[in-house]
This record gives C-alpha cells, sequence and structure tokens, in this order.
C-alpha cells in the first residue's frame, strides 16, 4: 500500500515506500557525510524493499528488528525497522496514516523520518542512521555516565519532549533504547507514540515498555505527558549507576525482576535517586521527575530548572564524549 504522492513531485512514482523529499538532512562536511543523506540531495527514485541492502543488524525491540541498511541509488545510509503485524488490511492502513504524522517532525531532538513500507504482514519504517547507537548500549560499553554528560543528554531529551509535546504528541515509550547518539554529539528520540493503531497491535511490548511505566500508568490511568516525565527520571537514574535501577538480589546484582515483582516494587516502593556524588541540582530534578504524578513537574517546566541549564551550556563536552564512542 502507498500513500498518494503529490503531482508536483518530479519522480518517477515506484510502488511501496514514500520517501519525504524535506526531510532535513546532515550538513555536508559533517562526520556522518557517508552516513547520512547530505543537504539539498533528493531521492530520485523512492526505493523498493530489495533496494535496501543490510548491511548489520543494530537491535531488536519494541516488536521489529532494527537493521542499518544502505540505498545505493541514492549513496544513503539508514536504519530500517521492520515490524511484524497481523495480516489486517483496516490496522495496516490505519497504521500508515498515522506514521504520517512523522513527517511533520523538523526538529534537532527527532530522529528524521524517511519514509515507509507496508506489506501485507508487516510494516518497515526508514528514518535516520544513527551512528553511535542507542545509550543503553552505550552505557553497556562505557559504563555509568558522568554528571555533565548526563546533563546534556537531559537536555536534549527534554528539548525532545517539549518538540513532540507541542505537536500534541507524548512519547509514551521513552526508554534508552529509544534515545540515540550520533558522532557529532547529537542526542535524538526515537520510537514515539505517534500510532495508537501500532501499539496496541503490538501486545507483546507490553512487557518491555512497563519497565519505565509510570506508577499512575501501572494502576491504568490514562498516559499523559507525565509518563513521560516519570520515565526521563527513571532514564536518568539508569545511565547514571550503568544499570536498570530496579534489581533483584543483593546490592550486586542485576538480575532481572519478574514482570509482577517489577511492577508492584514501581508502585509501592520510593522511586530510586542518583549516586550520592551527584550534585544538589541534579539529584533535585530527577526527584522532581519521579514524584506522584500531581507533583510532578511539566515537560515546560523541566526547562526551568538548575539541571537543564547545565546542559545547555556546555555541548563542547558532548562532542568531544561522542567522538570517541564505538560507533554501529
Amino acid at each position: 500500500m502507498m500513500i498518494p504522492t503529490p503531482k508536483t513531485l518530479r519522480r518517477k512514482n515506484f510502488k511501496h515506500l514514500q520517501l519525504d523529499p524535506h526531510a532535513q538532512m546532515p550538513v555536508a562536511d559533517a562526520p556522518l557525510s557517508q552516513d547520512s543523506l547530505k543537504p539539498g540531495v533528493e531521492f530520485d527514485v523512492y526505493p523498493l524493499q530489495d533496494e535496501l541492502q543490510v548491511v548489520a543488524e543494530l537491535g531488536y525491540g519494541n516488536g521489529g528488528t532494527v537493521y542499518k541498511v544502505y540505498h545505493p541509488p541514492t549513496n544513503t545510509y539508514m536504519a530500517k525497522k521492520l515490524i511484524n503485524l497481523e495480516s489486517n488490511m483496516k490496522v495496516q492502513k490505519a497504521i500508515a496514516q498515522e506514521l504520517e504524522t512523522l513527517r511533520v517532525c523538523d526538529s534537532d531532538f527527532i530522529v528524521k523520518y524517511y519514509g515507509q513500507i507496508v506489506e501485507p504482514k508487516s510494516v518497515t519504517i526508514c528514518m535516520e542512521f544513527m551512528d553511535c547507537g542507542s545509550l543503553d548500549k552505550i552505557y553497556k560499553a562505557i559504563g555509568p555516565f558522568p554528571e555533565d554528560i548526563l546533563a546534556s543528554v537531559n537536555a536534549a531529551v527534554v528539548d525532545g519532549i517539549n518538540y513532540l509535546k507541542d505537536l500534541n504528541i507524548t512519547h509514551r515509550d521513552l526508554k534508552p533504547s529509544n534515545i540515540l547518539v550520533n558522532s557529532r554529539g547529537e542526542i535524538k528520540l526515537c520510537d514515539f507514540g505517534v500510532s495508537g493503531v501500532l501499539i496496541d497491535s503490538l501486545a507483546e511490548t507490553f512487557v518491555g515498555t512497563s519497565t519505565y511505566m509510570s506508577p499512575e500508568r501501572i494502576k491504568g490511568s490514562q498516559y499523559t505527558a507525565a509518563g513521560d516525565v516519570w520515565s526521563l527520571g527513571l532514564v536518568l537514574v539508569e545511565l547514571a549507576l550503568g544499570r536498570f535501577p530496579f534489581a533483584s538480589g543483593d546490592n550486586n546484582s542485576v538480575s532481572p525482576l519478574s514482570l509482577f515483582e517489577l511492577l508492584q516494587r514501581i508502585v509501592e516502593e520510593p522511586p530510586p535517586s542518583l549516586p550520592a556524588n551527584f550534585s544538589d541540582a541534579s539529584k533535585q530534578f530527577v526527584q522532581r521527575c519521579l514524584m506522584e504524578a500531581e507533583k510532578r513537574m511539566t515537560p515546560r517546566e523541566l526547562r526551568n530548572t538548575s539541571f537543564y541549564i547545565m546542559g545547555k551550556q556546555n555541548p563542547g563536552n558532548l562532542l568531544e564524549w561522542a567522538a570517541k564512542l564505538p560507533r554501529v
């Protein structure tokens, strides 16, 4: 199935995939110039599934597998997420329509969307390739994040959340694996919940998503922006500790909890906190993210904190840090 293409676009009309010709592209002299689209470069063709050459598997999650792929006609690398779906044409059509929301996103803190391929039993989403990968893989490779880097990461995520909020979008699945980094020190959000139909069609994702779910959401309340703020607080603690905050056993154990144990701890126990050596500004920020929903900061209020300002003041630290990260 193909979303109709405006006749004003002077391109051969291939089936299955529509790439957004107006998506912003990385600057030409950036380190990623060979791994991403260049400015002003538009697709002369709409690639078919078999035109996307798989370079490597990047990971699996949220119901699908993510690959680094290469498209020879445009000399472009991108990330391709393949999601298996039920064979229901109404569901597929609804997903395709809702994913079009991605086209309006134009932010330095949101991964660029290039197009989609909808097939009988799957949907493929093509998006910007980020060559340092996701935050969960980064901290597992290099260890806990220092406070200055954590502050810069936080500032980028806060800006991304606020951008989505202005579009009346809540992320719904904020976690380290959905926050990506490239070697230019850019941090961007991906996999935000613009498609409720897609989320509902992937029932198995509840287990993974629930680990960052707010207490009120676990209890059955409707998802709001306050849920994204809770997830942000939990993500920051995880990056600072170098492990998921809720672990079982003794202090040195990182054994996973059962789903029931995890949900019970999130609802009943005090929320986790940053290590003692972190500043009061960072500790207070996380504490206010992990409060009860009615006391929690709003996305806009996150920008009025010392910790957010700290992260905006030293972008050079983030660039230097990112340049040393392993590539995916």
